[in-house]
């Protein structure tokens, strides 16, 4: 049987490197939070800009600091009404996204399956 002395000292050690590990892991986890919210504004911004319908013609690429240094598709890049795009360009650019997004509904419960089996 255990001394009640080993006991302490065990949950002291436990307690200790617990404290160590919550030290070590704060910067990881405090830089990758500070990433993600990043991450998450420029999407938002992108995101409301898409959904109010503003597409820009041309895409300009900007350095750190915001100022430009290139500019893409400045020649042939405009908008094109959805009737005047063929079925056929339409269904390729959906089976780049989703192969089978003709053989469900909406949902594809297969590959939400697969994806949380593969995840967890």
């Amino acid at each position: 049987m255990h001394s009640k002395k080993t006991v302490l000292k065990l949950t002291g050690a436990t307690v200790a490197g617990g404290i160590l590990l919550a030290g070590v892991m704060f910067p990881v986890a405090a830089g990758l939070g500070y990433a993600s919210n990043r991450a998450a504004d420029s999407v938002g911004n992108s995101s409301a800009e898409l959904a109010d319908g503003v597409v820009p013609a041309v895409t300009t690429m900007t350095d750190i600091t915001g100022n430009p240094i290139a500019w893409l598709y400045d020649q042939r890049r405009f908008e094109v009404p959805s009737d005047q795009i063929s079925n056929e360009m339409k269904l390729a650019i959906l089976s780049i996204e989703d192969r089978r997004f003709g053989e469900h509904q909406g949902v594809d419960w297969q590959g939400t399956m697969r994806a949380f089996f593969t995840n967890t």
